[in-house]
């Protein structure tokens, strides 16, 4: 399976985007099957919920760790004004839950495959060596 996240609504193509994204993994799975998620944070329903249009399934999920709860003080006083969506973006976690599927890969919606990735999956799964995938990952 493939995921990706929303955070938030804002002025980014985002429909455009995660269309672009499942028609370029469509173009390049040749040996396995897949299906596409949207982990929506509650903020991000309102657009998020709009990708099952494009053919994925939306899983709405909430911060997964609420910002008091984090050990480190470091992460705790500096996640909320990290990147663009600050804490939400822990619902990336989200992605371990989906249990579905052999493996899960969580790509933001600003990323493109543009090769298969069935030798990556064949070595991550215990069915090639690493020398197979060696051409691959150059």
């Amino acid at each position: 399976g493939y995921a990706v996240s929303i955070t938030g609504c804002g002025a980014d193509p985002l429909i455009e985007g995660a269309a672009v994204l499942k028609h370029a993994i469509h173009q390049s799975s040749v040996k396995y099957d897949y299906k596409m998620y949207a982990i929506v944070h509650p903020d991000g329903e309102e657009c998020g919920s709009q990708l099952a249009n494009v053919g994925y399934t939306i899983l709405m999920r909430d911060t997964p760790v609420a910002v008091e709860d984090i050990k480190g003080e470091y992460l705790r006083t500096k996640i909320k004004d990290n990147g663009c969506c600050g804490e939400k973006e822990l619902i990336k976690l989200e992605a371990y839950t989906i249990i579905q599927h052999p493996i899960v890969v969580h790509l933001d919606l600003d990323t493109l495959v543009l090769q298969p990735m069935d030798k990556v999956f064949d070595y991550m799964l215990g069915e090639a060596s690493e020398s197979s995938i060696q051409s691959v990952i150059q």
